[in-house]
């Protein structure tokens, strides 16, 4: 039998030509990175013209590494101009203890417009996922750092930050959102998110505040949220018959009680169902 050989110049071709297509793409977009960092880094240009390029300074060499961290650093400076650098720089936060305490007096503060305190949050998560000595040295200063961060000045924050404490079962922010959806204090997020973040976690005490909300809430997604949660109190059985069979609700509500009712009473569940 003859050997098969199969032989395609044209794709061989068609492959060297997208290759060094590329290298010029990436020639010329580090050639833009420079320009760009020439301006971008020059204090003596305007603020607006400095910010006009940053989309193009995609990274920072080595030669500008210093100047990143020191406008970075530089309380005087825009916010604007500082999230920039920071943001080009952020993966140094994983390497340095220094850098990361930095990133962690940011997040403390909570006047800010939130855009530098997303960037150095990012940058920590980042950090914590890669189970640094760094980060475990600079943890509990992190931790802290959120905690405070709870009633930044912008939702996009308090959000971001009460979730990632969520996720972790971190105890104060779960009596955050308890108090936050009791509206005993100024609400920190919205109340489906609240209900959503504490189920991350949930524990017996959290149902009372659940009913509540499932009851009393004039937020019907925050409703239904928190009746998809209830699907494991014994003593919400009522609330959701009583959901279930209300013709004035609006369907998603009763589905959600459906569910919730089947998860805890099956029998119960079927029952209401008949009479539907």
């Amino acid at each position: 039998m003859a050997k098969y050989s199969y032989r395609d110049s044209n794709y061989k071709k068609r492959l060297r030509s997208e290759d060094e297509k590329a290298r010029k793409e990436n020639a010329k977009k580090i050639a833009a990175s420079q320009k760009a960092a020439e301006i971008f880094f020059d204090s003596s240009k305007d603020i607006k013209e400095r910010l006009s390029v940053s989309d193009d300074l995609y990274t920072v060499r080595e030669e500008n590494i210093s100047k990143a961290l020191s406008l970075f650093r530089d309380y005087d400076q825009p916010e604007e101009l500082r999230a920039v650098a920071f943001s080009r720089i952020a993966g140094m936060v994983t390497s340095s203890e220094e850098i990361m305490q930095d990133a962690i007096k940011v997040i403390k503060d909570r006047e800010s417009s939130g855009q530098l305190t997303l960037i150095a949050i990012n940058a920590l998560q980042n950090a914590s996922n890669t189970a640094s000595d760094t980060y475990h040295a600079c943890s509990a200063d992190y931790r802290d750092a959120l905690h405070i961060a709870i009633d930044h000045s912008n939702h996009q924050v308090r959000e971001t930050v009460l979730e990632s404490l969520a996720l972790s079962k971190d105890a104060y922010a779960q009596q955050r959102l308890i108090e936050s959806l009791k509206e005993t204090a100024e609400p920190l997020v919205a109340p489906d998110l609240a209900v959503q973040f504490l189920s991350y976690d949930l524990h017996a005490n959290h149902f009372p505040v659940l009913r509540e909300v499932a009851e009393k809430s004039s937020d019907p997604v925050a409703k239904r949220e928190a009746i998809r949660n209830l699907g494991s109190d014994e003593n919400s059985s009522d609330l959701l018959q009583k959901t279930l069979a209300d013709a004035n609700e609006d369907p998603e509500t009763r589905h959600a009680a459906a569910a919730a009712l089947t998860s805890l009473n099956p029998q119960s569940s079927l029952e209401a169902s008949k009479k539907i």
